[in-house]
């Protein structure tokens, strides 16, 4: 099974996704480069396919995600998270 490994980078605030194929969801964190030592900090773990529709791939496996965010005057627009 492919899950969604969310991250955040604690100096900068970038968020990411890892696509990670592994038997369960405490298996797959182990997989990415969250850990000591790192500027990555974990943020969830879910089934990649929770997120396949908005998640645009940024290369080697990473992904951040396309949302819809509705504005004050109701125009929809597509936002970078």
């Amino acid at each position: 099974m492919f899950w969604a490994v969310h991250m955040k980078h604690r100096e900068t605030g970038e968020k990411r996704i890892q696509k990670v194929e592994a038997l369960t969801a405490l298996k797959a964190t182990p997989k990415t480069k969250i850990g000591r030592g790192t500027p990555w900090v974990w943020q969830g773990t879910e089934p990649f396919s929770n997120v396949e529709d908005v998640a645009v791939s940024i290369g080697d496996g990473y992904y951040k995600l396309n949302i819809e965010v509705k504005d004050a005057t109701d125009n929809a627009h597509v936002a970078a998270v």
